[in-house]
């Protein structure tokens, strides 16, 4: 088994969530932190999701079948970021609550986002 720290290029340490994408890249969200992790071909890159956003918390990361990542924020909604360019998704675009605590894509390509005090939230990427 091999571990890895902060000093390897983790953001922290108490790690929140994980997720691998279509690609087989590995995402990883820790504790207290605004900036995730991609982990790929053996090096972690630092991907900073600070929009003007005061992001203290990524509760959870999953991919669509377009290979976007999604982001469940404490507070702030979500965020796809599709490599290049980020966009927020806030109760204002139909998320019951500001804190998503869980992301899944069930099998049909839905999103479902499980949020603090709002239920879930069920969306279709490739129709929006």
């Amino acid at each position: 088994m091999t571990s890895y720290t902060q000093s390897d290029g983790l953001p922290g340490d108490g790690i929140r969530s994980m997720h691998q994408d279509i690609w087989g890249n590995i995402w990883i969200a820790s504790s207290g932190s605004a900036n995730v992790v991609k982990y790929s071909s053996g090096n972690f890159e630092s991907v900073s999701l600070s929009t003007g956003l005061s992001i203290e918390f990524v509760n959870s990361i999953a991919s669509d079948n377009n290979g976007n990542v999604w982001f469940g924020l404490l507070y702030w909604g979500s965020i796809k970021y599709n490599g290049s360019l980020m966009k927020s998704y806030t109760v204002k675009d139909g998320l019951p609550d500001k804190s998503v605590m869980k992301i899944l894509k069930d099998k049909h390509g839905y999103l479902w986002f499980g949020t603090m005090n709002g239920g879930v939230a069920k969306y279709m990427p490739d129709l929006n």
